[in-house]
């Protein structure tokens, strides 16, 4: 007898099954095993997992649409009726290789699903942490740079208005040295006036000196000239008569009151000279205390405009190099940002990935779901389609 149809035949030999054909003990033998194959699919297939698109005999195509009921006529085979249960019995085996199939494809599947689980956890409690910790330590790297950029722009504004503040005081101390120059100017050519006052003034005083000399080589002249007359009036006098006495007392007067008045004009003259002498001295003096002094002005303001225009250059270069300092910072966090972006798109991108993943596994496996309901439903069909014609079998053999 063929391996195909076992419980046909028993069914057929079996002295019970006459009496009652839906409770035979071969009946319940030999349906529980394809029962129990079809629930350990069902049981595989509830853990939840990707199913796998294979090829399914559907009971429908065997027996008809599932919740009609067919017909004795319908469901009693033509012809030979060992053949039928043969193609049947094949055909039942074929669906339950590809049951088995599936079987091991859920299990594999669930292996799979079961190792991605442990090894990412779930959804909902999958540890972050490990992305959270870059992602923290880049926002702490971004805080730094974004205060270390506000500081640098602080200090380049406190620069530019020290140098605005050192702009204005050079400005001032240019507007300051321009009116010392023009002082200086003024004052230098009143010292050229003075230092032409003076040299007129020394030639007056040579002149006048020649003229005094002149003066007392006049005056030594006219004594000398009087004297002589006098020394010959005298010896007139002795040659003379006594009378002439008085006339040598009058000579003598003129003469004392000549000298008196020559000793006068002489030290009236030298007084006079003396005053202006000293006069211009004092002038000289002074214009030369100014001019000393307008000196040291001129040099401390020299001083001072050196160390402003040191000053002023040393802050030109801080600020050049503030500003190129500045120039790096915004390149190094320009790229910087650049780079933490990429990470940030390449985080989001596998996010976004397994979150693809995960809908496309919650998709096979509710696939699968209704690929188990679809079969289970299938299971039930064919079991009624069996039990039916295990009905008319037994009907047929009672009659018989």
């Amino acid at each position: 007898m063929s391996a195909a149809a076992p419980w046909h035949a028993h069914l057929r030999r079996s002295p019970s099954s006459r009496g009652s054909p839906l409770r035979s003990p071969a009946k319940l033998h030999h349906r529980p095993a394809s029962i129990i194959i079809i629930m350990s699919f069902s049981s595989a297939s509830a853990t939840g997992g990707p199913s796998h698109r294979a090829p399914l005999y559907s009971a429908r195509s065997l027996f008809g649409t599932p919740g009609r009921t067919p017909s004795r006529a319908s469901l009693r085979p033509p012809g030979d009726d060992k053949q039928t249960l043969k193609g049947l019995n094949e055909r039942l085996a074929g669906y339950l290789s590809q049951v088995r199939q599936l079987e091991e494809s859920n299990i594999s599947l669930e292996e799979r699903i079961q190792e991605i689980l442990l090894k990412r956890k779930s959804v909902s409690e999958r540890d972050w942490d490990a992305h959270e910790r870059p992602l923290d330590e880049l926002r702490a790297q971004v805080r730094n740079l974004t205060m270390e950029n506000a500081r640098l722009i602080l200090q380049i504004d406190n620069s530019s208005l020290a140098a605005e503040d050192f702009a204005i005081k050079r400005d001032s101390e240019r507007a300051l040295r321009q009116a010392v120059e023009q002082d200086m100017a003024s004052l230098t050519k009143a010292t050229e006036e003075t230092q032409l006052r003076c040299e007129q003034l020394q030639s007056e005083i040579n002149s006048v000196k020649e003229e005094l000399e002149e003066l007392e080589k006049n005056h030594k002249e006219e004594v000398t000239t009087l004297r002589s007359q006098i020394s010959d009036t005298n010896i007139r006098v002795e040659m003379e008569s006594p009378k002439d006495h008085d006339l040598s007392d009058t000579i003598n007067k003129i003469r004392t009151q000549y000298e008196k008045a020559a000793e006068k004009n002489r030290k009236d003259t030298a007084l006079w000279y003396q005053n202006k002498f000293d006069n211009i001295t004092a002038e000289e003096k002074q214009n030369t205390e100014a001019l000393q002094t307008d000196n040291r002005e001129l040099s401390e303001l020299r001083r001072q405009k050196m160390k402003l225009e040191i000053e002023l250059q040393a802050l030109q270069n801080m600020i050049k190099a503030l500003e190129k300092t500045l120039n790096d910072t915004e390149n190094r966090n320009a790229q910087e940002l650049h780079r933490l972006n990429l990470i940030i798109q390449q985080l989001e991108a596998e996010l976004g990935e397994l979150r693809t993943q995960l809908e496309r596994q919650a998709a096979m496996y509710q696939a699968l779901l209704n690929t188990k309901m679809k079969l289970e439903n299938e299971i039930g069909v064919y079991r009624g389609h069996l039990e039916n014609l295990c009905e008319d079998e037994s009907a047929n053999m009672a009659g018989n």
